[in-house]
């Protein structure tokens, strides 16, 4: 397919999910609540699960009115949990399955209940009650724990920050999930401590004697294995493991006892085709009735890893681990305990199995009840109805907030530039007794190499907005034609004021943020969406943006002289900025200093490190050696880090080099790019040089510090800079720096005697010469002092 009609039908694509916007977003703003409607969402419309069964079972009571059921359920799941609904007796709903139709409901309905996520689209409206049970106690890590998929938990965090109640039946469910989610301080809902709905069955023995004597099971002795998803095998080799499980299900099928039966249950995901019609002893799960159901009815459960045994536990009947692959699955999975502290008897083999199987329960469990499910109950879920829809006091509320403000910081895209360092820098130095600080970021800016997070120390915490900007059709058309138009004296359109109202909405309704800093300081939706809210503001301008908006075309100069006229703090990262932003903002009141703050430890420790190339580093040199050959020769070593984008004067830079090489051939040169346009460019210039045989260009480089520790000359050939971290990074390491004269680095220049020279082919090859002369020297930098300063303007933010 070429790549015009790909173009084509893309854009066909977006016009469609803008019209599906337009329709549901028209409802959002004009079509009002219905008090009867309920909307359910369980496992992202793959189930029915327990807990969501368990409350639409209650609410269908006349006790709660007249209530109209709507279940977002997968086409392909629709028949399975329609015959579920009929076991119990649910009528009055009805099911929907793609976006349009689940949207229209989220918006006119009164409560929405989920045990996971909604629909990406939804909007929480004023007047709407939020629940999310969520659906298990967890062993194994979650959230940014969870290293595997630490960019995942934007969907999580945001619902459980739209939520107006969330349901734990313990304290320690609670910690794992607003801490490990990172929302513990910034959720504004109600934390119920409740049982979980679909625990309650466990508390019903009456229930219990009705389905072993509808299932003809009296004499018998029961059991249920539910082993848990093995998400990395299941993807990978499902039939591979589904053989697996097989072959331990006949040998234990052998060796079963004539009164004994063993239903099997499979996790959603990993249900696979065993025939159990070659059993005598072992049988399918039964179907049509909520899973905790038929579990109530057995004598003993028998799993791994999965997180039912807290919730069995409430039988006080055993409990078996059959662990056959516990090293294989622990290999790359974190846990909250291991599996030898929790009382159950932990089994590898069919043998210790059966011999289990045929033991009667010898342990004590009641600290593990107390712990991990101390507020289940048989009357849990009418509790939680009748607090939730009838607003009567009958569960206990709490709150895990420690009471301190909270500060939206907006970082970008964590590219490897000297923003992101001079962030992280900041967030693991400023002060978190005073404020609690939150990093924001998006997940389209993630996702593209999510190894970025792994930059963020343990003390750090983050939100990600995992979806793009839902925009209406209306909406479309007009940021299309506001980010055409290069008119710094553009405004703002109605509707796209609205827009950046309902996307913040979309995320933090209700979140109380007393700060929203925009670091980053590039852009325009999270600009703009900043700019909209009814909170104190501050940008950072990190660089000459007069000068970027006469280079570069993607800098929208409206956006930048909206904000920088409308935060309510715009800090300039070094005071020679001040004149360029005012020229932009036409207002000076606003404007203040903050440094950036520089870690002399890091910088140190990094710089003692062996040199580490990734997967993504592209080498282009003439020597067969790399690198290594460079940084060992005796002439002089140059080198220059900085993104391959124009301002950064490479060509500028090569140039000079070659003229100064063929003066003194020993001398070399390493250009350390983290990305950019010019990359291939900057490679091909070099390449037709004379020079290039002592000339290494290095494209994306986790940590530079090695190499810049042993080269002689940090030179910065930019044409404009805003107050380059690089600088002090060599300045750390006794590098000295040679720069051109930028216009952002005067008083610097002044105040540290920083070598400048003329920005010019002739002034950079000057100032080599000036080096092997004698003539540059280390500045001499006091940062114990500087960031000191550094710190202290920062919190000047929060004064005005």
């Amino acid at each position: 397919m070429g790549k015009r009609i790909k173009k084509i039908i893309s854009k066909i694509v977006d016009l469609k999910s803008n019209l599906v916007n337009s329709i549901i977003y028209f409802v959002y703003y004009y079509m009002p609540i219905k008090s009867n409607l309920v909307y359910v969402e369980s496992k992202g419309g793959e189930d029915l699960a327990g807990n969501m069964l368990r409350i639409v079972e209650e609410l269908k009571k006349p006790l709660y009115g007249n209530m109209k059921f709507v279940f977002f359920v997968k086409l392909q799941y629709r028949e399975k949990i329609r015959k579920l609904l009929d076991t119990y007796k649910i009528t009055s709903y009805k099911f929907v399955a793609n976006s349009l139709s689940a949207g229209i409901i989220m918006e006119r309905a009164k409560f929405l209940f989920t045990d996971a996520d909604l629909r990406p689209r939804y909007v929480k409206r004023e007047g709407q009650v939020l629940v999310n049970t969520w659906h298990g106690t967890p062993q194994k890590h979650m959230g940014r724990k969870n290293s595997a998929d630490k960019i995942g938990v934007g969907t999580l965090q945001r619902i459980n920050l739209l939520s107006d109640y969330l349901v734990f039946p313990s304290k320690y469910m609670a910690e794992v999930i607003m801490q490990d989610y990172m929302i513990a301080n910034i959720s504004p809902a109600k934390i119920l401590w409740e049982g979980y709905p679909r625990n309650c069955i466990f508390f019903n023995g009456t229930r219990r004697k009705e389905l072993i004597e509808k299932f003809n099971l009296i004499n018998k002795k029961i059991y249920v294995y539910m082993p848990t998803y093995r998400g990395n095998w299941w993807t990978k080799n499902k039939t591979k493991q589904v053989n697996i499980m097989v072959e331990y299900l006949k040998e234990l099928d052998q060796k079963m006892n004539e009164d004994q039966i063993l239903f099997v249950k499979l996790h959603l995901y990993g249900e696979g085709n065993i025939d159990y019609d070659k059993f005598a002893h072992i049988f399918k799960f039964p179907s049509g009735y909520e899973t905790y159901d038929i579990l109530n009815m057995a004598d003993c459960l028998i799993t791994d890893y999965s997180s039912v045994f807290f919730d069995f536990a409430n039988t006080k009947r055993k409990i078996i681990l059959f662990t056959y692959d516990e090293e294989e699955y622990f290999a790359d999975r974190g846990v909250y305990f291991p599996l030898s502290s929790f009382p159950f008897p932990n089994v590898k083999t069919v043998d210790e199995l059966i011999l289990e199987m045929n033991t009667e329960k010898k342990y004590d469990d009641t600290d593990f009840r107390q712990r991990f499910c101390t507020y289940d109950n048989k009357d849990a879920t009418e509790r939680l109805c009748r607090h939730i829809v009838l607003q009567e006091d009958v569960c206990i509320e709490g709150k895990l907030a420690n009471g301190k403000e909270n500060v939206l910081i907006f970082g970008g895209s964590l590219n490897k530039n000297g923003i992101t360092m001079a962030l992280i820098n900041l967030l693991k130095n400023i002060d978190k007794e005073k404020r609690n600080y939150y990093l924001a970021l998006r997940k389209d800016d993630i996702k593209v190499a999510p190894q970025r997070l792994n930059i963020l120390s343990d003390d750090i915490e983050y939100l990600i907005m995992d979806h793009s900007v839902n925009r209406t059709l209306l909406e479309r058309f007009d940021s299309q034609r506001y980010s055409k138009n290069r008119d710094i004296e553009l405004r703002l359109s109605k509707r796209l004021k609205r827009l950046y109202l309902r996307v913040w909405d979309s995320y933090y309704k209700n979140v109380n943020f007393s700060h929203l800093i925009q670091f980053d300081g590039y852009g325009i939706d999270i600009n703009l969406m900043y700019l909209m809210q009814p909170v104190k503001r501050t940008i950072i301008v990190h660089n000459d943006m007069m000068r970027e908006i006469a280079t570069k075309s993607w800098q929208h100069p409206a956006t930048l002289r909206l904000c920088y006229a409308g935060y309510d703090n715009v800090g300039v990262v070094s005071a020679d900025l001040i004149s360029s932003t005012i020229r932009i903002s036409q207002r000076e009141d606003n404007i203040m200093t903050i440094n950036n703050y520089h870690n002399t430890d890091e910088v140190c420790t990094k710089s003692e490190l062996p040199i580490e190339f990734q997967k993504e580093t592209e080498i282009q040199c003439f020597r067969p050696s790399g690198v290594e050959w460079f940084l060992n020769q005796k002439g002089p070593k140059f080198i220059s880090i900085g993104r391959f984008s124009s301002e950064k004067g490479h060509f500028r830079l090569l140039n000079s080099f070659n003229r100064f090489w063929q003066e003194n051939p020993e001398a070399v040169l390493i250009i350390i790019g983290g990305y950019g346009a010019l990359h291939g460019k900057t490679i091909k210039k070099a390449r037709n040089l004379p020079c290039w045989k002592n000339v290494a260009i290095i494209k994306s480089l986790e940590n530079p510090m090695p190499i810049l520790k042993r080269c002689d000359l940090f030179i910065l050939a930019s044409e404009y800079e805003g107050l380059p971290m690089t600088i002090k990074e060599a300045e750390t390491l006794g590098i000295p720096v040679l720069s051109t004269k930028i216009s952002s680095l005067q008083q610097f220049a002044k105040e540290y005697k920083l070598y400048q020279v003329e920005a010019s082919e002739t002034g950079v090859y000057r100032g080599m010469v000036d080096f092997l002369k004698g003539r540059i020297g280390i500045m001499g930098i006091d940062f114990n002092t500087y960031n000191v300063r550094a710190l202290e303007e920062f919190e000047k933010i929060f004064e005005k």
